[in-house]
């Protein structure tokens, strides 16, 4: 992630997984990152992605998934699941269940 942050030249191609299986299937097909996004974990509660999914957990899905795999997990943090002091709680989740980084949308 590193080198392709450095060097804007280089693409990083990447594909969303949804817990520690999906993650793996992903590592075992060449991809060099982990992206959990939003859509698919919510889906693997039978849920729609309308924010039904609470951080909590997110974070265990990021767990799961840093568990299975060596290589940069990154997740889907929605909003940041509310208020300023709401992102800066979801920072610290995600960051303490493993996740190499985040992505906010606004």
């Amino acid at each position: 992630m590193l080198e392709a942050y450095c060097d804007p030249s280089k693409i990083l191609a990447h594909t969303c997984s949804y817990d520690g299986l999906s993650s793996r299937l992903v590592k075992k097909a060449g991809f060099p990152i982990i992206f959990l996004a939003g859509y698919p974990c919510a889906s693997s509660y039978g849920l729609p992605d309308t924010g039904y999914i609470a951080i909590v957990e997110m974070c265990d899905k990021i767990q799961e998934a840093v568990r299975q795999v060596i290589v940069p997990v990154m997740a889907d943090a929605d909003t940041g699941y509310g208020s300023p002091i709401n992102v800066k709680r979801t920072v610290q989740c995600f960051a303490e269940a493993g996740a190499a980084g985040i992505m906010i949308k606004d």
